[in-house]
């Protein structure tokens, strides 16, 4: 009961520090469901009662916005815009500037080593250990989706 309280707290602290924590529930039914050992994990209540306790952390934060015109919401918005006008060389300048970038800050040897290794680990998913599917679900589809969806963006 202690861990499954501590879980719910710490999602719901890393939630009104990071709305992308919300995406840690996500990530951890995909690994619950894909990894045969983890399964049990979506039986248990505490899991599902963690989940939903985290949520409630967000109650004041989803309160607060409502009062004053979804402001946050609005803050936010420019992350999902395109320009609309862009041409085909714009384009070409977005999709190579983030993964640029990336590369850049984290060392194109370490950003590569990071792409390789992901990479990797979703192609022998099978032969992973479960601390390693882990870590793969909670870094992978991330690196990917994040890297994709931004490069999409172009």
């Amino acid at each position: 009961m202690t861990r499954w309280l501590i879980l719910c707290l710490v999602m719901g602290v890393g939630t009104l520090s990071k709305q992308m924590m919300l995406v840690f529930p996500v990530l951890m039914i995909l690994f619950a469901a894909l990894t045969k050992e983890a399964r049990p994990l979506l039986k248990r209540p505490g899991l599902w009662l963690s989940m939903v306790g985290a949520l409630l952390f967000m109650l004041p934060v989803l309160w607060w916005n409502q009062r004053h015109g979804w402001i946050t919401l609005e803050h936010t918005k420019h992350h999902f815009n395109t320009k609309e006008q862009a041409g085909l060389l714009d384009h070409l300048v977005q999709f190579i500037e983030f993964p640029a970038t990336q590369a850049g800050l984290f060392t194109p040897i370490t950003w590569f080593g990071l792409l390789t290794v992901s990479a990797t680990a979703l192609w022998q998913w099978r032969r992973l250990g479960l601390k390693e599917r882990l870590l793969a679900t909670f870094s992978a589809p991330a690196w990917w989706s994040f890297t994709s969806w931004r490069c999409a963006r172009a």
